[in-house]
């Protein structure tokens, strides 16, 4: 119901730029959360990362959203670091031993130290791969399987799921990826969480293809003010 009438409210211009839009998103995502927590009994951190392109065309994702359930870690949030970008290093031979490889070269080799890297962002942003799901960390990171450069892991999340906002088609780019983390380990049941957190990335592209659209019929209006003669 708060998706409907976030995406009526985008139809009918009441939300008219970028951080009104965002606003009402972190809003979105805030119901989103709670919705988990009360079915699923799951505490958690929910994280939009957005597609970016530098000055020179390289990929990276850049924070966008972050909201954290629970009044009780309030003060965790605020300790947590959440202004990382994340470059995304492209491969289309892309496997999560070969992406965990990549990611660790790449932060040991980075002399910058502009962006930090997280091997499962680059596995599903080069891969067919919508989601990707843990339910500790540390025990992919020593099977090699995940790697990043965050210093927010492990202190502040040990499970982690990550699903692209992107529509059922594979070719089609997707906006960037919707991240949910917890503090504890072996929370998450893969069958409901997938569907239910899949469903909030999509419902999280609808509303983003929504205000693309918006956005392209008011500046074609623009352009078609512009090209009307005025009258004499």
């Amino acid at each position: 119901h708060h998706c409907y009438k976030l995406k009526e409210d985008i139809r009918r211009g009441k939300i008219s730029d970028w951080n009104q839009l965002q606003e009402r998103l972190t809003d979105f995502l805030k119901y989103a959360g709670l919705a988990l927590k009360n079915s699923l009994n799951l505490s958690l951190a929910v994280n939009v990362k957005l597609l970016s392109y530098s000055s020179d065309n390289s990929l990276f994702l850049s924070p966008y959203i972050q909201v954290k359930q629970g009044d009780d870690k309030d003060a965790t949030i605020r300790e947590r670091e959440l202004t990382y970008k994340y470059i995304l290093l492209l491969d289309t031979k892309i496997e999560l031993k070969r992406a965990y490889f990549d990611a660790k070269h790449y932060n040991e080799h980075d002399a910058s130290r502009l962006y930090r890297v997280n091997s499962i962002f680059n596995y599903l942003m080069n891969s067919k791969q919508r989601y990707w799901m843990s339910n500790d960390l540390a025990k992919d990171e020593a099977n090699e399987l995940f790697y990043t450069s965050s210093e927010n892991y492990p202190m502040h999340y040990k499970s982690m799921a990550v699903f692209k906002i992107a529509p059922p088609e594979r070719n089609i780019l997707p906006e960037g990826l919707l991240i949910f983390d917890t503090e504890d380990k072996g929370r998450f049941a893969e069958k409901e969480c997938s569907q239910l957190m899949g469903y909030i990335a999509h419902l999280l592209y609808e509303l983003f293809l929504e205000y693309h659209i918006y956005e392209q019929n008011r500046e074609s209006k623009k352009e078609q003010s512009a090209t009307i003669p005025p009258k004499k």
